[in-house]
């Protein structure tokens, strides 16, 4: 199985030394993801995925919804204040506080209600550094973390050891999305998506994305609808 980034990445490029954001060489052997979880309904996912013991748990978007939704398909902004609001009614809910006491690691990315706008991009005008912060205060995110100095959640981690060893890529198209352009990530972004699928060769690689990538669903905003900077993912 070979995987290739075509005009990003070839087979020729040389692979570089150790270049990701966080390493945890703590053995590991499961991994969980979910998305999609309201902080105003009941939340019995956290007992089933409790129930699987997994090292790490990935939010890939939609953590909280911080919009408010008024007719189908339409959704209000929220402000700082209550965005914040939203993130501490999921942060102390019983369920996931209860989640959160396992031994269980947890890191993540947002989407678009998580980020606070509805399909939203990098010209909304609520995205500032303190959304960005007021999220990663969510996660737990260390004060010295790279991803409190980006404009952007992306972030990289070389999980485990030997051949149980994985590198979990985290990508943010929301902060970066411009829809003028039909563009995602931008330049700093794809840059560093570049430098980190040549570096830390190991068995396993997970991309994690909150923007949809493979679906046929139309109604969706997903990376089809936009411009990879001239670089097109195949496997």
């Amino acid at each position: 199985y070979q995987r290739r980034v075509r005009g990003l990445l070839s087979a020729t490029l040389p692979l570089l030394v150790a270049g990701a954001d966080f390493v945890d060489e703590t053995p590991i052997e499961k991994i969980s993801f979910a998305s999609c979880s309201h902080q105003n309904k009941e939340q019995p996912l956290w007992s089933e995925i409790a129930r699987w013991d997994p090292d790490y748990f990935i939010w890939l978007g939609d953590a909280v919804y911080t919009d408010t939704r008024v007719r189908p398909f339409s959704w209000k902004p929220p402000s700082i204040a209550r965005y914040s609001e939203q993130l501490h009614k999921m942060k102390t809910s019983h369920d996931y506080q209860s989640f959160q006491k396992r031994r269980t690691k947890i890191v993540g990315v947002w989407d678009d209600h998580d980020y606070g706008v509805n399909d939203g991009g990098a010209s909304d005008d609520l995205y500032t550094a303190a959304v960005q912060d007021i999220f990663l205060d969510f996660l737990d995110e260390p004060e010295e973390s790279p991803r409190r100095k980006r404009r952007g959640l992306y972030g990289s981690y070389l999980l485990g050891t030997g051949e149980n060893r994985v590198k979990l890529i985290l990508i943010d198209p929301r902060s970066q999305l411009n829809k003028e352009k039909k563009s995602v990530l931008g330049v700093e972004q794809w840059a560093w998506l570049d430098r980190e699928l040549r570096t830390d060769p190991t068995p396993i690689t997970i991309l994690g994305t909150g923007l949809p990538l493979l679906t046929e669903r139309t109604y969706l905003d997903k990376w089809l609808l936009y411009r990879w900077s001239g670089n097109v993912y195949s496997a």
